[in-house]
């Protein structure tokens, strides 16, 4: 089955500067289904204190969606999925 997802993400403090929270989101990790959001950086693709929605479409054959958030520099972050 084909599932669209919605990462929803904030970062709603202005100590932080574009770069220093960035990482990647993997779906399907290991499958050759696997979709690889690289280097997600809210704060450089939204600004500060704003809210950020990221897409993403991936097949998943035994119906159990899995989900790994890697940090490349500082930590991962998620305010919301929707499926």
């Amino acid at each position: 089955m084909t599932i669209d997802v919605q990462f929803h993400l904030a970062k709603l403090v202005d100590t932080v500067d574009p770069g220093e929270r960035v990482f990647n989101i993997r779906l399907e990790p290991g499958t050759p289904n696997e979709v690889v959001l690289r280097n997600v950086d809210v704060c450089k693709a939204a600004g500060r204190n704003t809210a950020y929605m990221l897409p993403a479409r991936v097949t998943v054959e035994d119906y159990a969606l899995n989900i790994n958030f890697e940090p490349v520099h500082g930590q991962t972050m998620l305010a919301g999925i929707k499926l």
